[in-house]
């Protein structure tokens, strides 16, 4: 399930996926937090070796004991958290100016296509996991 979640978050960009369950009738706020949650991850690692980055720039060590270095870890939680509530902040007011509430039609800037080859993988994956589980429930 893991390794399954893993080849999704690497090979499918997130507008891509947004794109297309909007497409496919699932309502633009539940997409939004799915990939909202989907790119939480990443963006905090990010925002969390800025900061470090920062704080070694100052003299903080970073590469002593481990005491130490949880230690001088609590002082990085602090921007961490409130640089986190801010960019909350900043999507809610971009998702109001861009009309994400709107009750009319949305468009996208790129189509993705739907290719048969996509079905029919679709399809196979769909019954090989009614399979599995038809096998569990059968086995025990």
């Amino acid at each position: 399930m893991v390794s399954s979640f893993a080849i999704l978050l690497l090979t499918t960009h997130p507008s891509e996926l947004m794109s297309d369950l909007t497409r496919r009738g699932l309502p633009a706020q539940f997409a939004y937090v799915i990939i909202s949650t989907l790119q939480i991850l990443p963006q905090m690692q990010a925002k969390a070796q800025t900061i470090i980055a920062a704080q070694r720039s100052r003299g903080l060590d970073t590469e002593s004991t481990f005491i130490k270095r949880v230690s001088s870890v609590v002082p990085l939680v602090g921007p961490l958290v409130f640089g986190s509530l801010v960019e909350v902040e900043e999507r809610a007011i971009a998702i109001e100016a861009r009309g994400f509430t709107s009750q009319k039609q949305k468009t996208s800037l790129h189509e993705i296509s739907d290719r048969t080859i996509d079905k029919i993988l679709r399809w196979i994956f769909t019954l090989f996991v009614i399979f599995s589980i038809t096998l569990n429930i059968w086995l025990s």
